[in-house]
């Protein structure tokens, strides 16, 4: 005897089943480069970190000490843009063209970055695969353990 399969019936359903944590924040408004009024949504959870903060595996939401370790979080993801370190394109067709010296920003930035992970010690990998990558983990206390150690590196 076969089984039947059941047909997903695609209607308009209130989403009282979806609790406020699962629903990313966001609203809709004009996209910047369309001229007939093409309407997007944008999320205002940029990166993992902003998502971990909103669900309260940073700390309370409303405590010190989780806007303390997003902020050192930020920190540790801006000084690594800014360090040029970000993953860049290894093949080509073409000539790329560029050189591949940093500028004396990018060294300071890096340099700075290298510090801050030596600071975190044995948790610098897992802060920087959630922080730097928008990498996964569950090991949350490593990462409020070395975003702790980041935050008194930094003496915020």
């Amino acid at each position: 005897m076969r089984r039947r399969r059941k047909r997903a019936v695609m209607a308009a359903q209130p989403m009282a089943h979806v609790t406020a944590p699962d629903l990313r924040p966001s609203e809709v408004r004009q996209a910047p480069e369309a001229k007939a009024g093409l309407m997007v949504r944008v999320y205002r959870d940029t990166c993992e970190v902003d998502r971990l903060y909103n669900d309260g595996h940073l700390g309370r939401p409303d405590s010190d000490e989780a806007k303390r370790r997003l902020d050192a979080a930020l920190w540790l993801r801006a000084v690594h843009h800014r360090s040029g370190a970000a993953p860049r394109v290894i093949g080509s067709y073409g000539a790329l063209g560029g050189d591949d010296e940093m500028s004396e920003q990018q060294a300071d930035a890096w340099r700075l970055y290298s510090e801050a992970m030596r600071a975190m010690g044995g948790f610098a990998a897992t802060v920087q695969r959630v922080c730097v990558w928008d990498g996964r983990t569950r090991l949350m206390v490593y990462l409020r353990s070395g975003l702790d150690r980041l935050v008194a590196w930094r003496g915020m």
